[in-house]
């Protein structure tokens, strides 16, 4: 999961709250017109990277992603039309068995739910090299009841992360007398892009699981460093 940074609501939806302010409508997220949802889904898209909000898998056009209530409309209906609580997120319909069609209308606040808008979320789900994710603490309850709710773990999404991660050369496995496979990056090159997987390219993208690329990176290179440095303390002086 990645940290969203969220922005103003946009001025369309802005204006369509101020022009329906004390009807009914104003809370009815289903009465928000088409054209404005749209001005809603383009601006998430650009904050979130193209990226889904819970998966990291990529969001492209207007096709294949809805717009997700975090805190669900049937158990918060003030929250109903409010930007802020509001992500896009993978697939638009159909059957699903992760992310946000998984976590349905599960109510969820700050005790028992990591949500991508607090930015401690990078901090507290552990992406490994496998492409399975865990509690970076294992008492950190709101953080393995996240995992558990979007169900993080399914074969296709762990396929997918850690062919993620491969295609950029961090390999967890070792050739004879550890020394890395072929096509494996060097730990200098893991380190650069630990940070350079985070950074939005010219056209606002991120690459599709760039937190769990960045965290496999971090990892392979400190566990190179100290291969590294015990390969050091073992050579004949």
């Amino acid at each position: 999961m990645r940290f969203i940074r969220k922005g103003n609501e946009p001025k369309a939806l802005r204006d369509w709250k101020s022009a329906n302010r004390g009807l009914p409508d104003a809370l009815d997220f289903g009465a928000i017109p088409s054209a404005v949802k749209t001005i809603l889904r383009s601006k998430m898209r650009r904050e979130q990277g193209f990226l889904c909000a819970y998966t990291m898998a990529q969001v492209d056009g207007s096709e294949g992603s809805h717009i997700e209530h975090i805190q669900p409309q049937r158990n918060h209906q003030d929250r109903a039309t409010d930007y802020q609580n509001m992500v896009l997120c993978i697939p638009e319909t159909g059957p699903c068995d992760f992310g946000a069609i998984a976590k349905g209308n599960e109510d969820v606040d700050e005790t028992n739910f990591v949500s991508p808008l607090n930015e401690s979320c990078q901090r507290r789900l552990r992406y490994r090299f496998s492409g399975k994710v865990a509690p970076v603490e294992e008492n950190d309850e709101p953080a393995a009841r996240t995992i558990a709710l979007l169900a993080l773990n399914p074969p296709i999404l762990v396929s997918a992360r850690r062919d993620a991660i491969r295609a950029q050369g961090i390999l967890a496995s070792r050739g004879p007398q550890g020394r890395p496979l072929r096509g494996a990056i060097s730990a200098a090159k893991a380190l650069r892009l630990r940070e350079e997987v985070l950074a939005p390219d010219e056209s606002g993208r991120l690459p599709p699981y760039c937190v769990a690329v960045s965290q496999a990176a971090a990892t392979y290179a400190r566990e190179r460093e100290l291969r590294a440095r015990r390969l050091v303390a073992r050579a004949p002086r």
